[in-house]
């Protein structure tokens, strides 16, 4: 009897799910089953919250440009320049 003799047989069918499950992979059956169970107000509460924080996000770069370019036409020379890369950059 060789070393692997055997390993072919059984190791999709065994092997695999249980490394998958150590890993923290379901299987799609399972997946579906647990989504279908599930409290969807959970997910609609999340996305709610999510789509606030976005919004506060976009309210906030938009502010940030704005002021931007309110600061950037009373600059001038290089040092305006250097400055507004600065800003955009991030830095």
């Amino acid at each position: 009897m060789g070393l692997f003799d055997g390993v072919g047989t059984n190791f999709a069918d065994e092997v695999v799910p249980r490394i998958l499950a150590d890993m923290g992979v379901l299987p799609v059956h399972e997946l579906v089953r647990r989504v279908h169970e599930g409290d969807a107000s959970k997910w609609h509460e999340a996305a709610s919250k999510a789509e606030v924080i976005v919004n506060a996000h976009h309210e906030a770069s938009d502010r940030s440009r704005r002021m931007l370019q309110v600061l950037e036409s009373s600059w001038t020379g290089a040092g305006a320049d250097a400055a507004a890369n600065k800003i955009r950059m991030g830095a």
